[in-house]
């Protein structure tokens, strides 16, 4: 149980910082707020997800396989939909940093919005 303490901690620090610094964010395009919290909220969601399935809390469901240029990969159906998910939210969050840096004329966000979603590709 020891092993599962730092993943929980972990998803139970980003929930808490979230839920205090909510305001705060964006504070040039309040418009972009809500945004960004739902974004942020899935991935502590994700997170939290990840936590259960490895404490196996959550079952891990069948294993699923996958035919790749002649070799065969398996995995759980439960890791494959949060990996899924998890690059749902990568790409969500970097499109969120290209508007964002549109709206309120920074230029760093809309570089990292640029280079996140080219690594989400």
């Amino acid at each position: 149980m020891v092993r599962h303490l730092h993943p929980f901690a972990m998803v139970v620090a980003a929930a808490a910082g979230l839920i205090f610094s909510w305001r705060d964010i964006s504070e040039d395009a309040p418009a972009m707020r809500w945004p960004l919290v739902v974004g942020l909220a899935s991935t502590v969601v994700i997170g939290a997800c990840a936590a259960l399935i490895d404490m196996e809390i959550i079952p891990a469901g069948p294993r699923i396989e996958f035919w790749d240029f002649g070799w065969t990969n398996h995995c759980a159906l439960a890791g494959w939909l949060v990996t899924l998910a998890a690059w749902a939210a990568w790409f969500g969050l970097s499109i969120w940093s290209l508007v964002y840096g549109t709206v309120a004329g920074k230029k760093a966000y809309l570089n990292a919005g640029s280079s996140a979603s080219g690594w989400a590709w």
